[in-house]
């Protein structure tokens, strides 16, 4: 049992490396529909309709859109989450936490968006740094997506 927990675990390192690769902030940009800045106000977590898959609805309060429509809140669908004493992670989603200030690079899928290339479309920003871009400051990488996004 535990040679087959140990090859499913390298199964999904593997195959994580294989499915979600680097993004240039450029190629978010083009494969957005929507880019905004603002503060996680809600993160809620529920079974799908077939109750086989747990899906979490992230609310953002949006400060700053760069690209696509403007809107005072966005919704965000992410794979996985935590419904009672049961928690499905998928380890490539993008995690949220409430009061977190982000930027978030965003497709639409039907009524909903997704985040365009899994856990690389999702940027925190701590301070004035942005936390997954060592060194990196809010207003450097402010200025850099909306350069990117007004030549979209």
């Amino acid at each position: 049992m535990r040679i087959q927990a140990m090859c499913a675990f390298v199964f999904a390192l593997v195959a994580s490396d294989m499915f979600v690769r680097p993004m240039s902030l450029s190629e978010l940009c083009e494969g957005s529909g929507r880019v905004v800045a603002g503060t996680v106000k809600s993160v809620d977590a529920s079974w799908n309709a077939a109750k086989t898959n747990i899906e979490t609805t992230v609310q953002v309060e949006v400060s700053e859109t760069f690209k696509g429509s403007q809107a005072s809140t966005v919704s965000v669908k992410v794979p996985g989450g935590k419904v009672g004493n049961v928690t499905q992670h998928v380890g490539d989603a993008p995690m949220f936490a409430s009061g977190e200030k982000v930027v978030c690079f965003l497709r639409h899928d039907g009524a909903s968006s997704e985040v365009t290339g899994w856990f690389r479309g999702k940027f925190t920003v701590v301070g004035e740094k942005v936390r997954e871009l060592k060194g990196q400051t809010w207003s450097a990488f402010r200025s850099s997506i909306q350069a990117l996004c007004e030549k979209r």
